[in-house]
């Protein structure tokens, strides 16, 4: 099904219907849609629409970072006119030149994970992404499964295991948190800085259990919110377990001879 459809004005019946038939009709195999003629922000109001009427993750694809960011603020904007439940989201490319020898930041993986632990959920979020990033390497579906994990207020979780689940997933250990991919543990309390997340995570235990989890401010140390909830991802998008290192070796072995 390959059709071309023109939208000339910036609201109108046809606008409308348009709409209406899309979300009849995306869940055919072979829909193939190509809308022209949006003018100014137009377009960020129709992809409002269209996610609050599709129960369905929608990927939004813009020729840059500064495109997409635009594109985002607009979206947004219009989402929270039309009272759409799910805001849209941003996937950031790692903004290195191929084959620059730097790692992506903690916030850009942890902004990536975050989008996709949310998709691996369930979610169907509308996410907005320059081309690259859509290009570019992702965690691999399976192994973003095993080593993210929860903590749910209330619920029991052994203190030594969480921390080796850390270590796994890159966290590294310091006396005080102060940056993504951090945590600390002293007494009772463990406070842990998700790279999705803007502030970090103070976790109280009585024992094994879980008795609070609210996030805090770096600065002051005193508490934003409490939260039921946190979902730890990983620092990178790549995590060495032993499998991946003995692999790695093997292969680095198999080029030394």
């Amino acid at each position: 099904m390959n059709q071309t459809a023109s939208i000339s004005q910036s609201y109108s019946s046809s606008f409308a219907e348009k709409i209406d038939w899309i979300s009849e009709t995306s869940n055919s195999l072979n829909f193939n849609e190509s809308l022209t003629g949006f003018k100014g922000a137009s377009k960020a109001l129709f992809l409002s629409r269209i996610q609050k009427r599709l129960k369905a993750p929608i990927l939004v694809l813009a020729p840059n970072q500064n495109h997409a960011e635009k594109l985002l603020g607009e979206i947004r904007y219009f989402s929270r006119h039309e009272k759409v439940n799910r805001h849209p989201i941003f996937f950031p490319s790692w903004e290195l030149l191929p084959f620059e020898l730097l790692s992506p930041s903690k916030e850009t993986s942890g902004e990536r994970i975050g989008v996709l632990k949310e998709l691996l959920d369930g979610g169907a979020p509308l996410v907005v992404a320059p081309v690259d990033a859509a290009i570019q390497y992702i965690f691999p579906k399976d192994s973003l499964r095993r080593a993210a994990f929860s903590l749910v207020k209330g619920e029991s979780a052994d203190r030594e295991l969480v921390e080796t689940c850390l270590i796994d997933c890159g966290y590294a250990h310091f006396g005080m948190v102060d940056e993504r991919g951090q945590f600390s543990s002293r007494g009772d309390i463990l406070d842990v800085f998700v790279p999705s997340l803007h502030d970090p995570v103070r976790i109280e235990f009585f024992g094994d259990e879980i008795e609070s989890i609210r996030l805090f401010d770096v600065g002051s140390q005193t508490t934003i919110r409490e939260i039921d909830s946190l979902s730890v991802i990983p620092v990178r998008e790549l995590c060495l377990t032993p499998e991946l290192m003995e692999k790695g070796f093997e292969r680095i072995n198999k080029r030394a001879i």
